[in-house]
């Protein structure tokens, strides 16, 4: 069993997803004119040049985004935030 599967109820109580995606927000430096409306309570501050955008740390992120989904009640859970609406705005190289 993954870590991620025996913690789920522990994640699910944590908020961890939306958690990940505000880091991610504001590694990316997505403000809210360029956030969808269910994300721009977790808006950045200041825009962030593609030049200064930790790529490395990003996919990091977004991996663990990805393993995260790997459980009923987490991948429900992204559904429920709408993490549909916030993954196209992530900046990748």
């Amino acid at each position: 069993m993954f870590e991620y599967e025996k913690n789920e109820a522990k994640f699910l109580e944590m908020n961890i997803i939306r958690d990940v995606c505000k880091v991610l927000i504001d590694e990316q430096g997505l403000t809210a004119e360029v956030l969808p409306e269910s994300w721009k309570f977790c808006a950045a501050k200041i825009d962030k040049p593609w030049a200064d955008i930790n790529y490395k740390l990003s996919a990091g992120l977004v991996d663990m985004l990805t393993l995260l989904s790997n459980t009923d009640k987490l991948l429900e859970r992204m559904h429920e935030i709408d993490i549909e609406a916030l993954l196209p705005k992530i900046r990748l190289p």
